[in-house]
């Protein structure tokens, strides 16, 4: 999957993949983020989960600086294996499409990045979980 994004003055370039998780109302899930990361390159770097419909980010952290979480998450999230983002106690709310960037700002103009879209499927208490 390759979008572009108009963020800010820039353009970003994302190219990532598309994948779907499931779990249980209650459960807990990680939520994949694979992208190839070029740690050479200069710049700020910022680490991003968003969620479709949410007008706040759900995990925002400039690298060196705490991370903001959305209220909505606060308590429940926490990055893990690198910027995977594991959610605990899985609300019906929290279905739907995830993504997550990592964005190396170097410039005023020049910003690149590339991230992963995760659709999350919480099932009810007896449904079977997948994935």
């Amino acid at each position: 999957m390759k979008t572009d994004l108009a963020y800010g003055a820039a353009v970003v370039t994302i190219t990532g993949v598309q994948t779907r998780k499931a779990t249980n109302l209650g459960g807990s899930l990680v939520l994949d983020c694979e992208m190839t990361i070029d740690n050479k390159k200069e710049g700020n770097r910022v680490i991003e989960w968003k969620k479709d419909g949410l007008s706040q980010e759900v995990y925002l952290q400039y690298i060196g600086y705490q991370p903001i979480l959305n209220p909505q998450f606060e308590g429940r999230i926490k990055l893990v294996n690198g910027i995977s983002l594991e959610i605990s106690h899985i609300r019906a709310e929290d279905e739907g499409w995830y993504e997550c960037q990592y964005i190396v700002v170097d410039g005023v103009k020049d910003k690149t990045g590339n991230g992963t879209w995760v659709y999350l499927d919480v099932n009810s208490e007896n449904s079977t979980t997948i994935g």
